[in-house]
């Protein structure tokens, strides 16, 4: 990052001496570039730092999983995936407050995010909020039509909620949903 910076700036001053616009750009570009470069390698191991929290939560490995998904939001502070990831586990751990608070800032962060609605709704029937939860289950199916976990989830509510025929329905959607391929 310092190289592209310093080439740009340094390729900036010979620049001016000349009066060539063109080359300026380039060495703007190329500077831009280098920093593009680190910030979508840390958005990258952000992720696989927060698919391996999701995978370590489901060991039940929490606080490993913990760790990881708070490394990745020190790389990427705005990864509504890390938010979701870290209210599961916090959920897990019995912190609903903080649980909660993170599944609001995945939401706010990325409002049509499939697993971002997920973590809220689960929030919201923890509180006894199905309508809130079947909504933001809902938001997350428009966006993504084949994600079997919102049927399940919005299923079990409405069971919870003595609403048998919507949770046969949801039940049968998903056995009609398309199937991503690769499944």
């Amino acid at each position: 990052l310092f190289f592209f910076v310093l080439a740009g700036a340094m390729g900036g001053l010979a620049v001016l001496n000349s009066n060539d616009i063109r080359l300026w750009a380039l060495f703007v570009l190329l500077a831009f570039a280098g920093i593009g470069c680190r910030l979508m390698v840390a958005h990258v191991e952000a992720r696989q730092l927060v698919r391996r929290a999701h995978l370590l939560s489901l060991t039940g490995r929490n606080t490993e999983a913990l760790r990881c998904v708070n490394a990745a939001l020190e790389m990427v502070p705005d990864l509504a995936a890390g938010y979701a990831v870290r209210s599961e586990v916090y959920a897990t751990a019995g912190q609903i407050d903080m649980a909660a608070d993170d599944a609001e800032r995945a939401v706010k962060i990325a409002p049509r995010y499939p697993e971002a609605r997920l973590a809220r709704a689960r929030m919201y029937t923890r509180y006894g909020l199905h309508e809130d939860a079947i909504h933001d289950l809902n938001v997350g199916l428009q966006e993504r039509p084949d994600w079997a976990v919102g049927y399940l989830e919005i299923a079990q509510i409405y069971m919870k909620t003595a609403q048998y025929e919507n949770s046969l329905t949801a039940l049968d959607t998903l056995c009609k949903r398309p199937v991503p391929p690769n499944t």
